[in-house]
């Protein structure tokens, strides 16, 4: 109901550090190997852009189309683009992986009418699952690269791949069928009283 897709662009380079030259300049010679030969970086999850412009039908529609798990009808979600890339380290022979979020919107559905306890349930539900992300970047940061074989662009990309998956997973676990449970009963039941309100709607598409 409530849910949080994220669109995943992976982004790869690598420089191939070479033996020292005595015959070329300090300036010339090439980096030192990195004391961390993999370093990872997050940037922090802005506050989202909030828009409360688009119907419970639209944002469904929105969230399906960004690859939600569940399909049903959704009063409000957060979407972001999320952008991984593994680049060398500046100062040392070594790779860095940046992680980035792109446009995060969260959205909560116009038919919840302002100040009203369902419309305060949903918000708070989201605004949740940014206080999430945060942590996932937190986490990602002070991640440390375990992977096999030689180290390659390639091999870290699919290393911060699979972190990124177990990481994200949290949000999934957030939206448990206990949290969908509690909304089915709070606001003296104005939720599930939108849901079937809406329900039409989003089956027309």
């Amino acid at each position: 109901m409530l849910l949080r897709p994220a669109l995943l662009a992976l982004i790869g380079f690598y420089g191939v550090a070479r033996a020292a030259d005595p015959t070329v300049s300090p300036s010339e010679q090439p980096l030192r190997p990195c004391d961390v030969p993999v370093r990872f970086s997050a940037e922090y999850f802005a506050d989202p852009e909030v828009d409360t412009s688009k119907s419970t039908a639209e944002i469904t529609k929105l969230g399906n189309a960004f690859g939600a798990s569940e399909r049903g009808v959704h009063l409000g979600h957060v979407i972001v683009q999320t952008e991984i890339s593994v680049v060398p380290q500046a100062t040392c022979s070594g790779l860095q992986v940046i992680l980035k979020f792109v446009r995060p919107v969260l959205r909560i559905a116009s038919n919840l009418p302002p100040g009203s306890c369902a419309e305060a349930l949903v918000r708070r539900h989201e605004w949740t699952h940014v206080k999430i992300y945060r942590e996932i970047a937190y986490e990602f940061r002070h991640l440390q690269y375990h992977g096999f074989g030689p180290l390659s662009s390639a091999s870290v990309m699919r290393f911060a791949k699979q972190e990124w998956k177990r990481l994200e997973y949290r949000q999934v676990l957030f939206d448990s069928p206990e949290e969908y449970a509690k909304s089915q009963t709070m606001c003296e039941g104005e939720i599930p009283k939108l849901l079937r309100a809406a329900a039409p709607a989003v089956s027309k598409g």
